[in-house]
């Protein structure tokens, strides 16, 4: 839902508003959203709850790949 941008960018994730939607309980949801932590696809603030990422911007995908360059 998160990479189809279903869950838009900057989203708040509910843990049990999305185990009613998948139609599962809260454990797997709290998994895959300590998966997608961390594969850097959602951001979790302590007492806030997680959040979708926001997108990069054009700044953001240039020192992404300076980034890239310099471990090369």
């Amino acid at each position: 839902m998160v990479m189809d941008h279903v869950i838009q960018p900057g989203a708040r994730l509910g843990i049990e508003s999305l185990s009613r939607t998948l139609r599962v309980s809260a454990s797997p949801v709290r998994e895959a959203l300590a998966r997608l932590e961390v594969d850097g696809l959602v951001v979790k603030r302590s007492l806030a709850g997680y959040r979708a990422t926001e997108l990069l911007t054009g700044g953001g995908v240039e020192e992404l790949f300076e980034m890239r360059l310099l471990g090369l």
